[in-house]
């Protein structure tokens, strides 16, 4: 499976086959289909919390470098990794 291309103006969102939960400075979740458990430690679930509703890439990679002192292009690619990481998972689909 190719990865899609993930634009400023591509739109995510949170699937409805997961549940999640905080658990202090990780979040777990559950993917309901392959009964498969994820941790999602520190930033990661910070954007898995955006990604309750349906945000842009660049939405989510503002609020990263706003957040955090990262270099913009480190922080471009790791976030692209992890929402890759995210829609192979089917965590995360695409919004719109």
């Amino acid at each position: 499976m190719t990865k899609p291309d993930l634009t400023d103006d591509t739109i995510l969102v949170a699937s409805g086959d997961q549940v999640s939960s905080d658990l202090g400075d990780e979040t777990v979740l559950l993917q309901l289909k392959s009964k498969t458990y994820y941790g999602l430690p520190g930033v990661a679930g910070q954007v898995w919390g955006q990604l309750q509703e349906p945000v842009s890439v660049a939405d989510l990679r503002e609020s990263l470098l706003a957040r955090y002192d990262v270099e913009p292009e480190r922080c471009k690619k790791e976030l692209a990794d992890l929402l890759h990481q995210m829609l192979k998972a089917k965590l995360v689909k695409l919004a719109g």
